[in-house]
């Protein structure tokens, strides 16, 4: 490659990693310090509509006001917005550039022949290899170990990058031992985007528009790769709720609960805390029971469903 050409593919493919790695990351940090500063909304039918948080900003001449739902909104927009993009570009510019500057001049920059006896081929080789089995490594880990033992994961990925920056010191130059550990962590955080949080929020939006009582898994999957949670719901406030959506539903499923006598989205947040949380199904079959056999004794049951209730938060 002619050399002037070679230095301006660089400086632009440079900017371009450096402004979307900006993007990327901002919009990271935005998310985290907007779900920290969320308020529980002032408007008391915004909670009954399933809003759990908004914040309200000025920026740019203009008032902002944003809404963050416990689960999902009734109906879902045609049109809406995904931060992925930042990330895609990030790897895209990046991985260019390494193969415009370290690639095509690996004897220069990549390794060192005084270290190993490696040809380019071979260098670029080791180089490709390592940044897939970075990514399957960390992959795999979080699906064995579960983000329940993010110590574990984090202990075991401290190792192998050292392990992997002590074995390329004695086959790379400095400069390309660097950069190759970069790639590696860079591959493994935009591959979790593109494998790991995009798909399960395709699977929750596809939920939502579908009403599936899916979603709260989708949504939790969705805060495992991200590696966050901020979902905190009681657990047995509404198995009274939860009893009266199935009668209204006539028997049918669990999973295909459509609430015909109500709000629809009633009978799916109902679904989704039945489904997080076991012992609702035992307090609504407690409650029922109880019911039952109440009713031969002049019971109300009003009684009989607050004391299922309170057997069911005794029994969790």
């Amino acid at each position: 490659m002619d050399a002037y050409v070679g230095d301006w593919l660089q400086l632009i493919l440079r900017w371009v990693h450096l402004i979307t790695g900006i993007a990327w990351i901002g919009a990271s940090f935005y998310f985290v310090w907007l779900d920290n500063s969320l308020e529980p909304p002032r408007d008391p039918s915004d909670a009954d509509k399933g809003i759990g948080g908004e914040l309200w900003a000025v920026h740019g001449g203009g008032f902002y006001v944003v809404r963050k739902f416990r689960i999902a909104p009734e109906t879902l927009p045609a049109t809406l917005h995904w931060f992925k993009w930042e990330a895609y570009w990030t790897w895209i510019s990046g991985f260019a550039l390494l193969f415009v500057m370290y690639y095509l001049n690996a004897q220069v920059y990549l390794f060192d022949r005084s270290l190993a006896g490696l040809t380019s081929l071979q260098a670029i080789g080791i180089s490709v290899a390592l940044i897939v089995v970075g990514w399957l490594f960390y992959d795999q880990l979080c699906k064995r170990l579960g983000f329940e033992r993010e110590a574990w994961i984090a202990g075991a990925m401290i190792a192998f990058v050292t392990l992997a920056a002590w074995g390329l010191s004695h086959l790379f130059s400095g400069r390309g031992m660097y950069i190759q550990i970069g790639a590696m962590l860079g591959t493994i955080m935009v591959a979790n985007v593109a494998h790991v949080i995009i798909p399960s929020q395709r699977k929750l939006v596809a939920a939502a528009r579908r009403l599936r009582a899916a979603f709260l898994q989708s949504s939790s999957q969705v805060a495992q790769g991200v590696g966050h949670s901020h979902h905190r719901r009681d657990r047995g406030a509404r198995a009274g709720d939860g009893h009266r959506a199935a009668e209204a539903a006539g028997g049918k499923r669990r999973g295909d609960l459509r609430a015909g006598a109500g709000d629809r989205w009633a009978a799916l947040r109902v679904m989704s805390r039945r489904q997080a949380h076991a012992g609702g199904f035992r307090c609504c079959a407690e409650g029922r029971q109880a019911r039952r056999a109440g009713a031969h004794h002049g019971q109300r049951p009003e009684d009989l469903r607050a004391g299922g209730r309170d057997q069911g938060d005794a029994d969790r």
